[in-house]
């Protein structure tokens, strides 16, 4: 981040993040709108600078310094529209930022956004979705565009597994899952529905399911022919080794508060697995703390919330222990987009009417003792 003194370019990063290590000098701004301050170089050099521009520098600055804590700067994908909007803000200041072109470009594209397209689901897929399904697999389409991870965190009941299978049946008229298939990996309970689902709106998707068993290594081997395989946390221990001999078009993780760990074993095996998306489903996204929050989006974008440790710093500890509402908001505006959560409430007008079928059922003689006892 430089800016021009007297046919000089001097580097301005430095000193910003000196400055956000002294804290003072930060808070101080907030009363010096119209002052100007002065900026020592490194080589001696000193500058009066504005206070407002100044505290933009700093607020933007502050934002990537403190989430990696490690003196560098770290800027992923996922803020590549926030680097755009400062782009053109220090533009006007007369600064310039150097920085990746592919990046900007993404940011550029984002900055410009119009909103989620329309995205056309392929007639070989025989479901009909309703309209927040469909605003659902728009988004899913729009994360896949932008190589970004996401959080599709629907109430239960409101088609998560419809909405994800619409878009693969999208991405495979595509011929995007012609070199690579997509893994879901899921609690064993739900297995049986993803097969069932799948067979039923998406008769055209090759499904592999992984068991337990021998028979399970010949199809380790095998995966390229699948669409979508699907496997379960537990067996994602087991097969890690397998698994990382190949590469997916997307992991997806059903019931993600499954990793909501970071340290658990399974965590760290799911993280090592490589893909070019990430997508998570979960009804419950944060079921104790943010440490959990951390968890996901740490398996979607590494490196979004910073370390560990430094997202306990800037985020957990002021929101949960201070009730810092600047930090919490500020978390909000940044995991909004990756995010997409509808209750049923907010949906009901979609809903059709419950349904209910009453099916007598025989006890068998034990169960009928059990009962009288």
């Amino acid at each position: 981040l430089g800016i021009q003194v007297n046919g000089r370019k001097l580097d301005l990063l430095p000193v910003l993040q000196q400055m956000l290590k002294d804290k003072f000098i930060f808070e101080d701004l907030e009363d010096m709108e119209n002052m100007g301050l002065d900026v020592t170089f490194p080589d001696g050099e000193v500058v009066t600078l504005e206070a407002a521009r100044l505290k933009m520098l700093l607020t933007f600055v502050r934002e990537l310094f403190d989430r990696h804590g490690d003196g560098k700067l770290k800027v992923s994908k996922a803020d590549a529209a926030s680097l755009a909007e400062f782009s053109a803000a220090t533009q006007a200041l007369g600064l310039r930022w150097m920085g990746d072109n592919r990046l900007q470009k993404i940011g550029a594209a984002l900055k410009n956004f119009q909103g989620l397209q329309h995205a056309k689901v392929p007639k070989a897929f025989t479901a009909t979705l309703r309209p927040y399904q469909q605003e659902g697999v728009n988004w899913l389409q729009f994360l896949r565009e932008y190589s970004l991870g996401g959080i599709l965190a629907d109430d239960m009941g409101l088609g998560k597994t419809v909405q994800t299978l619409a878009h693969l049946a999208i991405e495979k008229a595509a011929g995007r899952l012609e070199a690579k298939p997509c893994i879901v990996i899921a609690p064993t309970s739900v297995i049986p529905n993803w097969t069932l689902e799948a067979k039923r709106f998406a008769p055209h998707l090759n499904v592999t399911v992984l068991r337990a068993g021998m028979q399970r290594k010949s199809l380790l081997e095998d995966l390229q022919n699948a669409d979508i395989v699907l496997s379960t946390y537990a067996l994602v221990l087991r097969d890690k080794d397998d698994l990382l001999k190949h590469g997916f078009h997307t992991i997806i993780l059903d019931e993600a508060q499954f990793i909501k760990n970071s340290k658990a074993k399974v965590t760290q095996a799911i993280n090592q697995l490589n893909a070019d998306n990430r997508l998570c489903l979960t009804g419950t996204p944060l079921e104790n703390h943010l440490g959990e929050l951390w968890s996901l989006f740490n398996f979607l974008m590494p490196g979004f919330l910073g370390t560990e440790q430094m997202f306990n710093k800037v985020y957990r500890n002021p929101i949960e222990k201070l009730q810092d509402t600047a930090m919490r908001q500020s978390l909000m505006r940044r995991i909004m987009p990756f995010m997409v959560r509808r209750t049923k409430d907010k949906v009901a007008t979609e809903l059709p009417n419950k349904t209910e079928i009453i099916k007598m059922c025989e006890l068998d003689e034990q169960q009928a003792d059990l009962y009288e006892t």
